[in-house]
């Protein structure tokens, strides 16, 4: 995908959910959105995105400080949006930007650390 269709998607949000919290917008969006323990070890899963029966939700590690919770809600939104088709239970690892996992999450983190993170702030 490429960094235009990226873009292209973000600006699409920003103009129709014309909100900058990622958890209102994800219930703008009909996300649901549900915070687990899943550890504090650095390897543990940070947060995952699923969608069935029509669907979507993302689970977040309750166990994270709250800001490393909105940016992993931001890369799963990312997901949501990017990968509808295909979404599967990917689990969200680490912050490496270039870590040599599949296309899917490399788009995901470039949305979500680039240009998602960017509409946040403004």
């Amino acid at each position: 995908m490429s960094s235009k269709c990226i873009r292209d998607t973000v600006n699409k949000v920003k103009t129709k959910y014309q909100e900058s919290d990622p958890y209102r917008l994800a219930a703008a969006m009909h996300i649901i959105v549900k915070k687990l323990p899943l550890g504090t070890d650095p390897n543990c899963c940070k947060g995952f995105c699923m969608r069935e029966c029509r669907k979507t939700c993302i689970v977040i590690n309750s166990d994270l400080p709250e800001i490393i919770q909105q940016i992993i809600l931001i890369h799963e939104i990312g997901h949501a949006l990017l990968h509808q088709k295909t979404l599967q239970i990917k689990c969200f690892h680490d912050f490496e930007l270039f870590d040599g996992v599949s296309q899917c999450e490399y788009e995901a983190k470039r949305r979500s650390d680039c240009r998602f993170s960017n509409y946040f702030q403004q």
